[in-house]
């Protein structure tokens, strides 16, 4: 295990959009890139202490801003590389407002909706991607599976 990739020139893993201009989540020091929809943490080190201790490491040696969902950037680069929409991750309470910076809007749709599209999207492919990305992706495959087959069985 390692800690986060230390993000050192404030540009989105995925996209390149600016950090310092991302909107901010519903969770605190989170923010989100309204182009791809990855999520960065600001403020402070959100890392929970057992799995810092684990590492030999303390929030000391955090640096932010870092990914906050680093296990999920081959799957979300994977879903905005073939859509160009976002994956609308990030913590939101309800719909929220229309999120738009600079004349991007979050997947033309709210950010919740985003995600539910990038649910979706994981769902209806997840055969694929399970064998793509393991279990390091961050899905647990199991229940896309099950998702599937309930909504299969619903037809």
């Amino acid at each position: 295990m390692e800690l986060p990739k230390q993000i050192t020139n404030d540009k989105c893993l995925i996209c390149g959009y600016e950090i310092s201009s991302m909107n901010w989540s519903d969770y605190n020091g989170q923010v989100w890139c309204p182009k791809c929809g990855l999520t960065y943490q600001r403020i402070e080190c959100k890392l929970k202490e057992e799995y810092l201790k684990s590492l030999g490491k303390t929030k000391k040696d955090v640096k932010v801003p870092y990914c906050d969902i680093e296990e999920m950037i081959p799957l979300i680069k994977e879903y905005f590389e073939l859509t160009g929409k976002s994956a609308g991750q990030g913590a939101f309470m309800g719909t929220g407002q229309d999120y738009v910076r600079d004349g991007i809007k979050s997947g033309n749709t709210y950010p919740v909706e985003a995600k539910k599209e990038f649910n979706k999207w994981v769902i209806e492919n997840y055969k694929e991607l399970e064998k793509e990305f393991g279990d390091g992706a961050g899905i647990d495959w199991e229940k896309c599976k099950e998702i599937k087959n309930k909504n299969r069985a619903k037809k």
